[in-house]
């Protein structure tokens, strides 16, 4: 499954990414740990290091897109192109989980669909239950 983010997560998760980019890293963390590049790494608090933001896939491809670019080093030079990123993952990931609340309502009103097609299947068939005892 993949999370949704509240406003203050999504703050936390892109100032982590900013002041990596500031530094020329990407926010690669440790499962366990919130340790950028194994090295040094923003001062995160304890509430901060259980969020890894964007979820996946979605963070496994930017990272990959961000490496294969270099972005990170770009982003240390290049204060113009850090605001350009972090403007652009912000809009990619709100554009993820819109389609993902989509797609969680399409499912649960296709369910809601599914169950009131049975409980009016069941509504006539005792309808007609009734009309048949009642003619007999």
């Amino acid at each position: 499954t993949h999370r949704l983010y509240t406003i203050a997560e999504h703050s936390q998760g892109l100032r982590v990414w900013s002041e990596c980019l500031e530094k020329g890293v990407l926010p690669t963390f440790d499962a366990n740990t919130f340790d950028v590049n194994a090295t040094s790494g923003p001062e995160l608090d304890q509430g901060e290091a259980s969020i890894l933001w964007p979820c996946e896939p979605l963070r496994s491809l930017l990272l990959g897109a961000f490496a294969r670019l270099k972005l990170a080093t770009l982003c240390s030079r290049f204060p113009q192109i850090q605001k350009a990123c972090l403007s652009a993952l912000l809009d990619v990931v709100i554009q993820f989980e819109e389609e993902l609340a989509g797609d969680k309502d399409e499912t649960n009103a296709e369910e809601d669909e599914e169950k009131s097609s049975a409980n009016g299947a069941n509504v006539t068939a005792k309808e007609t239950d009734g009309a048949g005892a009642g003619a007999g």
